[in-house]
């Protein structure tokens, strides 16, 4: 249990780092308070709903995550391509 719980509060820590770090890069540091203010909310929301649909909403969240990055694999594959070309012809 304490393993368990030391896990939990190093995955809350390093998620709220994560997301400022990329709130300050997306938005600018300006609005990193808003996403923290937002961040501690959702604990409390996330604390207070069933469980089924938070894991449900997590699940939904990291499907999201994963649209975005194909996307962007897709719409940089012929940059890359092109750029690998460029360097092992060298």
């Amino acid at each position: 249990m304490v393993i368990v719980f030391f896990f939990a509060f190093s995955t809350m820590f390093s998620y709220s780092y994560y997301g400022q770090k990329c709130t300050n890069y997306l938005f600018g540091a300006h609005n990193v308070k808003w996403y923290n203010y937002y961040y501690l909310a959702m604990i409390v929301v996330a604390a207070m709903i069933p469980l089924k649909v938070m894991v449900s909403i997590m699940d939904l969240a990291f499907a999201l995550m994963a649209l975005c990055t194909m996307f962007t694999i897709i719409a940089l594959a012929p940059r890359v391509k092109r750029l690998m070309k460029e360097y092992f012809s060298k």
